[in-house]
């Protein structure tokens, strides 16, 4: 997303039905529950864009902070969370009205963040700081912020909630486990250069990691520590794990 548009992709298909201008530097497309919005960070226009997704055609934006990055849905459908890429916090979208609700200082250079599977808590990681910081939904209030041995960028959260994953991109080429309830470090792997985005599988077992250096998908087994890379193209950015039931018959 690198060309002012987005693209609608048809799964079953695998083909691309749309593309679709939006802004000048679309980097982040989160869904609401329902499916009949999409809210996209933008951090060049400094806007949210709001696409409506039945007749594909932007709707409103929000103007925000300095370069907004990623942002999540909250499960409930009431609010956006967006991080400030150029600044030291992030912004809470009222999905009610589109309108700024609150704000939040998190650290410098707030990268990605990831939501609790109950709602609750939301993790957020920082491009160029040792930690992320855990901010309480209801509250606005930061919980902790628990330190790691290097740039701590992309968080993950498991299924269960028990445990987050967390990337570093730049320098450290590792991903880090911590318990997600008492914030101890519990484990950490080197998994090779520049690993990006991270996804727990749904049943909890592994982690994949997109190791953007070396076009390789990182699935590392909790449990045996082994970790075995499948090749995929040049730079990997993205991963997501889905749970696809099988169709009858």
């Amino acid at each position: 997303m690198l060309a002012g548009e987005i693209s609608i992709i048809d799964v079953a298909l695998n083909q691309e039905l749309a593309r679709i201008p939006v802004g000048i530097y679309p980097h982040d497309i989160a869904v609401t529950p329902d499916g009949s919005q999409a809210y996209i960070a933008d951090g060049m226009a400094h806007r949210v864009w709001i696409m409506d997704l039945e007749s594909q055609e932007v709707v409103g934006d929000i103007r925000l902070g300095p370069e907004p990055h990623d942002l999540i849905i909250t499960p409930d459908g009431r609010e956006a969370w967006v991080t400030y890429r150029g600044g030291p916090g992030l912004a809470i979208i009222d999905l009610e009205t589109d309108e700024i609700s609150a704000q939040i200082e998190t650290g410098r250079d707030p990268h990605d963040l990831k939501i609790t599977p109950d709602g609750r808590t939301i993790w957020v990681g920082h491009w160029n700081d040792g930690h992320v910081t855990v901010v309480d939904r209801e509250s606005r209030q930061v919980l902790a912020e628990p330190l790691l041995p290097g740039r701590a960028q992309h968080p993950a959260v498991s299924r269960d909630g028990n445990l987050v994953a967390v990337s570093s991109w730049t320098d450290d080429n590792r991903v880090w486990i911590l318990d997600a309830h008492t914030y101890e470090l519990l484990d950490e792997f080197v998994v090779g250069p520049h690993p990006h985005h991270v996804a727990f599988t749904p049943d909890g077992t592994a982690l994949l990691v997109a190791v953007s250096g070396s076009g390789q998908l990182a699935v590392v087994d909790l449990a045996s520590s082994e970790i075995r890379y499948v090749a995929l193209v040049p730079v990997l950015h993205g991963v997501l794990a889905l749970e696809i039931p099988q169709r009858p018959g």
